[in-house]
């Protein structure tokens, strides 16, 4: 991970960021993205004078991969904003405009984990997973882990929803966060070509009538 200078433009309507970048010589052979994890309100990027995307909207991130992003390289990011349509939200200030979350970059393989979701449900005393990648016909396979021990682990196919049973479930609460370890290989052939690792608790949110 690589991060950038990130900026706030404030009693701005719009404007422009510019960075200049060094692609590290590690990452050579690997995809570049580029995140921009929020900007006020509409942005265009533009990666060596390429544009790259247009987005609306403050609060969500924003990735691109950069073409031709090459090791040891100079490169050039600029990043418009236009925040002159005040009809869009800005948040409590009413000032906000521009880059006001971290601007960052990632090196990844040639295919990889994108995002995933998960939904633990402990009336099933299981961990519904969804996991996108950049290509939906490879293989997932997903182990959960209890302090380095593994627990339970399931395979299956990035273009599909799947389910990773967790035996005699220790639940989260206030008074006890247990988190379980959560580990995402993508796999080709068998062989493991990206890696994720994060964590989840198993509980339960939902509405109801308290004391009548």
């Amino acid at each position: 991970m690589f991060c950038a200078t990130a900026c706030v433009k404030t009693g701005s309507s719009y404007g422009w960021y510019r960075k200049k970048i060094t692609i590290p010589e590690g990452w050579a052979g690997a995809k570049v993205l580029l995140h921009c994890e929020a900007i006020g309100t509409k942005s265009t990027v533009f990666f060596d004078g390429k544009e790259l995307g247009s987005h609306v909207g403050a609060f969500k991130r924003i990735s691109h991969e950069l073409p031709g992003a090459m090791a040891g390289k100079e490169h050039e990011i600029l990043v418009f904003f236009d925040d002159t349509d005040k009809r869009m939200s800005r948040g409590k200030s009413g000032t906000l405009a521009g880059i006001w979350q971290t601007v960052w970059l990632e090196a990844v393989p040639q295919d990889y984990i994108t995002s995933f979701q998960q939904t633990p449900d402990i009336d099933q005393s299981c961990l519904v997973l969804n996991v996108d990648a950049s290509d939906p016909t490879l293989t997932v396979t997903a182990t959960a882990l209890d302090q380095g021990k593994e627990v339970a682990t399931v395979q299956g196919d990035a273009k599909s929803a799947f389910t990773l049973k967790i035996p005699d479930q220790k639940l989260w609460s206030p008074e006890s966060p247990f988190l379980y370890d959560l580990v995402l290989e993508l796999k080709r052939d068998g062989k493991t070509i990206d890696r994720v690792e994060g964590y989840f608790g198993m509980r339960k949110i939902s509405t109801g009538e308290v004391d009548g």
